[in-house]
Parts: C-alpha cells; structure tokens; sequence
C-alpha cells in the first residue's frame, strides 16, 4: 500500500471514530460521565471498569481473530464475490476494537489523575498544559517538569 492510499485508511478511520463515539455517547453514558456504563458494569460484576471494558472488547478482538486466522481460505471468495462486504465487515469490527481502546485509555487516565479537570485549572505554569493529564491533583505540571 502507497502512503497515499494509507494516509486515506487512516483519515477514514479517524472520522469513522469521531461519528460513532458521537452516537454511542448518547447511548452508553450518562449526562455527566461518559464511561458510566463500564463503572457501572464493573460494580454489577465485582471486577474494575477497565477489566470490564476489556471483557466486552474480547469479543471484538475474538472475532478479528478468528476472521486473520480464515483469511487466506475466504480473502479470494470475498474479494471475487462482494469486495465491498468483505470490506466493510473488517472497517467493523477494526474500529469496534479500537473504539473500546479509546475508551480505555479515556478509563485509565481518569483513574491515573481523577480531578484532572480541576487540576488543569490550577496549573503552577499559568499556561495551557499541553498534557492535561501531567497536571497532579495539586497543580504541579509534571509534564514541564520532566522537560
């Protein structure tokens, strides 16, 4: 694949994120906090709401899985058959993957620094953070300190 054709996936895949995290945000959280659900899983099944979300993501990287194991036997048939379908059914079950990854990474960085909103507001530096989540709970840039 040429960068070209690449940098096109990857502009694809960006705007495929924003639409669907848009449309599920109205589905899965609440008003006030967009990965409510996974706490709330994680509470219903005694377990942290990042090992929930990675068990509701095993089934999308299960299911990636099982289609890199079948693809050399139904690449040709799909490819000769309905190219589009093949297609769309990896640009899925690829962004599903990644979505959840997203939402993890949004899980883990709340539990690393959980009033980053606040902390961010008090940063020692008195300039925008360019990492809000270097800020520490008592506003010391960590990010600036480090460089």
């Amino acid at each position: 694949m040429n960068n070209e054709d690449f940098n096109s996936v990857v502009e694809r895949r960006i705007e495929q994120i924003r639409i669907i995290l848009g449309a599920k945000a109205k589905e899965y959280s609440s008003d006030t906090d967009r990965l409510h659900n996974f706490k709330e899983g994680a509470r219903m099944f005694n377990c942290t709401p990042e090992r929930h979300l990675m068990f509701l993501n095993s089934k999308h990287l299960i299911s990636i899985n099982d289609m890199v194991t079948e693809l050399n036997d139904k690449v040709q048939m799909a490819a000769f058959l309905e190219p589009e379908k093949a297609i769309a059914k990896w640009e899925e079950k690829i962004g599903d993957a990644i979505n959840y990854l997203i939402l993890l990474e949004g899980l883990v960085k709340e539990r690393i620094v959980p009033n980053r909103v606040e902390a961010k507001s008090r940063c020692e530096s008195g300039s925008p953070c360019p990492n809000p989540f270097a800020c520490n709970a008592a506003g010391h840039c960590v990010y600036r300190a480090e460089r």
